[in-house]
Formats: C-alpha cells, sequence, structure tokens
C-alpha cells in the first residue's frame, strides 16, 4: 500500500473527487499531522457536502503527532518568511511531517504549494488534485482534463482563478506526460 501526507485541503479534494466518481479509496494510506484532523473534526460540524466529505475521511487516515514544536513551529514560519496567515502552521506541521516520514507531500491550498515548492524544490511536493487523478487512474490529458475542469474544480473551488487553474492543467500535463 502507497503512504502520503496530505493538509486537509487536498483531502477533502481527493474525496470531493472520490464521490463524484463514485470510487472508493483502497490502495493509499493517508498520513496526517494531529493538526489535520481537528481540521477535519471542525468541518464535519457542518452537515454541507464538505462537512460530509471530511466525515467520511476522518475514517480513513492515520494520525501522528504534530511534528513540530511551538518553538520549531515559529522558527520555521520566520525562516520561510511566512508573515501572512493564509498559509496556517497545518500547513507546515503537515509539510514537515512529509519530511520526517519522508513521504510524499499533497496540498490543494494554491498559496502554501507555491510557497513551499520555492523554499523546497527538491522535496516531493504535488497539488491534490494530481493524487485524486492518481487513485481514480486518469491516463489520458483529455479524460483527466475534462474531469478536473468541468466536474471536479467546481464541486471544490467555484472561485478558483485563472492564474490556478493555468498552472493545475501544467501539473496535470507534466503529470501524464510520457516522459515522467
Amino acid at each position: 500500500m502507497e503512504r502520503a501526507v496530505l493538509d486537509t485541503s487536498a483531502i477533502l479534494t481527493l474525496f470531493t473527487a472520490l464521490k463524484l466518481k463514485g470510487s472508493k479509496l483502497e490502495e493509499l494510506e493517508i498520513v496526517v499531522p494531529s493538526c489535520v484532523k481537528g481540521e477535519l473534526e471542525n468541518f464535519t460540524k457542518h452537515s454541507d457536502y464538505l462537512g460530509k466529505r471530511a466525515s467520511f475521511a476522518l475514517n480513513k487516515i492515520t494520525v501522528v503527532d504534530n511534528p513540530l514544536s511551538e518553538d520549531e513551529l515559529k522558527d520555521e514560519r520566520g525562516r520561510l518568511g511566512l508573515k501572512e496567515e493564509r498559509i496556517t502552521d497545518c500547513d507546515i506541521q503537515s509539510l514537515h511531517l512529509s519530511f520526517k516520514l519522508d513521504l510524499p507531500f499533497f496540498t490543494d491550498d494554491f498559496s502554501a504549494h507555491r510557497h513551499f515548492t520555492i523554499h523546497y524544490p527538491s522535496k516531493n511536493l504535488y497539488y491534490g488534485i494530481i493524487l485524486a487523478l492518481d487513485v481514480l487512474g486518469f491516463n489520458t490529458s483529455t479524460e483527466a482534463n475534462d474531469f478536473i475542469f468541468n466536474e471536479l474544480l467546481p464541486k471544490r473551488f467555484p472561485q478558483i482563478s485563472d492564474r490556478t487553474k493555468s498552472n493545475i492543467k501544467t501539473a496535470i500535463d507534466e503529470y501524464l506526460s510520457p516522459n515522467r
């Protein structure tokens, strides 16, 4: 069984994709820091679509302790130059859990992804949307783009920017490239 670290956004994207396709998660162990479990529990307090996806996801994750202490977390925020609150402490905990366990990290927090790949270019950091394509077994750009742009993004990210769509399209094309 494959293992990967996902943040809350990637988990919600993956479970949205699974629901849209009527599929189940079988060949992936999702490892998360305890803060992600807390965020998912907060989502379950709402009876909306994402709350339902979060509720289902809670039964499918392996939870471990947050890897960074409060002091280490503060130091890492400073080292990364993070003054904005958009990138959360939990995003950083998830990233560092992937480093600690030497596992790929998936996020659909597009701002965090961009920031982390600048600071850690040699690490295995990916959009969660790419994991959804892998889990669902998409093999062609045509079917992947159709699903992502006509089904998944409108459901999961209805307000997504054109710039981010372009970045996702590039990531999909790279993922499905025969040279990967």
